[in-house]
């Protein structure tokens, strides 16, 4: 057998390693439950936390995001080789050789390669945080003092702590990295493809489409308005339309603190948020919910073309199957993320990450169907693809900056796929 199982169920060969078969998902985990110094430090420092360490004094150092991106990745080589104490490592010309490959490929993958200045910044990152960890755990001095803008806490922490830390600095950096700094708006066959902030408008891989449910596969986002006005009205808070459409997509915490700002702190807004939820309910078991135009067209062409689908959704999973057996569509995704799966809801990107992650993909080579700033904001943070489809406004000039491209209906979703992969 020439091949270890990793974590994500690959069969991966550290002797002939293929780029498709490198996961970052595989990477995180690993890194986290391997112990630095050979289990030897009296307490448990993983891995994972000497390169986000690495990675965040190299942030400190104002580095730049290919460096920091690859302090991070410094280590990932152990995921599928382990480690071997740099003692005998130097005397294994053989194992330095397999070690250099597969970290050479984990980098042209992450990075499009690494200099030899830039793995020697790297390099600089690594000493200095080995010699502060030993000083901190041993009391050891392994070299002359490095500086360093602070030194760590080396807190002893779960092992999924840092896993999570780990996949949130990764694709903060490698979002940045795939990026472009100005916004470059091209019309292509009726689809704005804006390019905003750092976003390149080709050459993609899309593997995934991630949707949210209200306002883009469902004509429900205008129920929330409505009866977020209305509920307000009930107890005396005179909202405006323009106030309820600024409460979309939000998590509790964000949606009490923007309606905390309409109208003060002693605004009741669970009994208001309860209000609208039973108006709303009693209008959709009366009258129904309606599918957006393109939606079926959209999932037809996504399924010719293996490309996976999912939901990501803030409200709940037994309204949101409710909505969807309504209509027919309750099946028709890959899976189904709601904000009640994850700790934050948007605008965090906790909920797109997860998404991605369920269907073991990394969020860059994912489009983010949204409606809403808020979603879109998610979107962006979690590095994916953020693409509107206004459903009662067009985006501002914020939500603009946020945007890797905009399109009036779903079924244009596949033309815009076809231009940003060649």
């Amino acid at each position: 057998m020439d091949y270890i199982t990793t974590y994500k169920k690959i069969h991966f060969t550290p002797l002939n390693p293929r780029q498709e078969d490198i996961l970052i998902e595989d990477i995180a985990h690993a890194l986290s439950l391997m112990s630095r110094a050979n289990g030897h430090f009296p307490t448990f420092h993983s891995v994972a936390q000497h390169c986000i360490e690495c990675c965040e004094e190299a942030l400190a150092r104002n580095l730049g995001t290919r460096i920091s991106l690859a302090c991070l990745l410094h280590d990932a080589g152990e995921a599928y080789l382990a480690d071997i104490t740099r003692p005998v490592k130097k005397n294994l010309p053989r194992y330095r050789s397999i070690e250099d490959n597969l970290l050479d490929a984990i980098w042209k993958k992450y990075l499009g390669g690494i200099t030899p200045e830039e793995q020697q910044q790297v390099k600089l990152m690594d000493d200095t945080l080995l010699y502060y960890e030993f000083y901190h755990f041993m009391g050891e001095e392994l070299m002359e003092k490095p500086f360093i803008t602070a030194v760590p806490d080396f807190p002893e922490l779960p092992f999924r702590t840092v896993e999570k830390r780990y996949l949130e600095l990764f694709h903060d950096l490698y979002g940045k990295l795939n990026r472009k700094t100005e916004e470059k708006t091209q019309t292509v066959n009726g689809i704005e493809l804006i390019c905003s902030g750092d976003f390149t408008p080709c050459g993609h891989n899309i593997r995934g489409v991630l949707f949210d449910m209200d306002g883009l596969i469902l004509d429900t986002e205008k129920l929330y308005t409505r009866f977020w006005q209305e509920a307000a009205h009930c107890l005396g808070y005179p909202m405006t339309k323009e106030q309820a459409l600024g409460m979309r997509s939000m998590n509790h915490m964000e949606g009490e603190a923007r309606m905390k700002s309409y109208f003060g702190p002693d605004t009741p807004y669970r009994e208001i948020r309860s209000k609208r939820i039973e108006l709303m309910d009693a209008f959709v078991e009366k009258e129904g919910v309606y599918l957006k135009p393109g939606i079926h067209e959209l999932l037809d062409y996504l399924k010719k073309r293996g490309i996976k689908t999912a939901i990501a959704t803030s409200s709940p999973m037994d309204r949101t199957v409710k909505y969807l057996s309504s209509v027919h569509m309750e099946k028709s995704f890959d899976a189904i993320v709601t904000a009640y799966m994850v700790e934050k809801g948007k605008p965090e990107p906790d909920i797109y990450l997860h998404a991605a992650r369920v269907l073991d993909l990394e969020p860059g080579d994912c489009l983010a169907l949204e409606d809403s700033p808020s979603g879109l904001t998610a979107a962006y943070r979690a590095g994916c693809l953020p693409v509107m489809i206004p459903d009662q406004d067009q985006p501002s000039k914020e939500t603009r900056k946020l945007l890797f491209a905009k399109a009036d209906r779903l079924d244009l979703i596949p033309q815009l796929i076809e231009e940003i992969s060649r």
